[in-house]
């Protein structure tokens, strides 16, 4: 018997307009959580020139991570996209999978919708973003990391895809 997986995001402009933004980073490690977290009362970021007046960059930020200095920058996602924080919810077919409805994506991908099972995953706007913090440790984020090389594709993506 094989088995199926749909996906649907449920998403509207309203979605994005109503929703306020929020502060996404992108560390350079794996944190073993999904959801909300105090990020202003633990993760205090500064700029770099405030800690070390003469920085080179003004535009570098500064914080710590579990005792490790980490250096960040800004990256502004393109005028004509949204960053999207979306959360997922699973209905499945088969009584069997029942009890694993409130797994995280990671166990969805590596075990739900086991053969033979339909499943329905349902992706809803938790939040959006415009900017997102880039972070490197005891090194100077730049071009060549995945952030920036993500934000150039898609700029690169809409000038391939427009009509004009």
């Amino acid at each position: 018997m094989s088995s199926a997986t749909t996906t649907t995001l449920q998403l509207s402009s309203y979605d994005l307009l109503e929703t306020p933004p929020s502060d996404v980073h992108f560390l350079p490690c794996k944190i073993d959580y999904e959801g909300p977290a105090p990020v202003d009362k633990y993760f205090l970021v500064e700029p770099l020139e405030k800690r070390e007046p003469g920085t080179a960059d003004p535009d570098l930020l500064v914080a710590n991570f579990r005792g490790r200095r980490l250096l960040g920058r800004k990256e502004a996602i393109p005028s004509e996209a949204y960053g999207v924080i979306v959360a997922a919810d699973y209905e499945f077919d088969d009584e069997s999978q029942s009890d694993k409805d409130s797994g995280s994506v990671d166990e969805y991908l590596n075990g739900f919708g086991d053969e033979g099972s339909n499943s329905r995953r349902i992706l809803r706007v938790e939040g959006m973003f415009k900017e997102i913090t880039h972070w490197q440790q005891d090194q100077a984020p730049s071009g060549e990391h995945h952030v920036p090389k993500l934000l150039e594709f898609v700029k690169l993506a809409r000038v391939l895809h427009s009509t004009e």
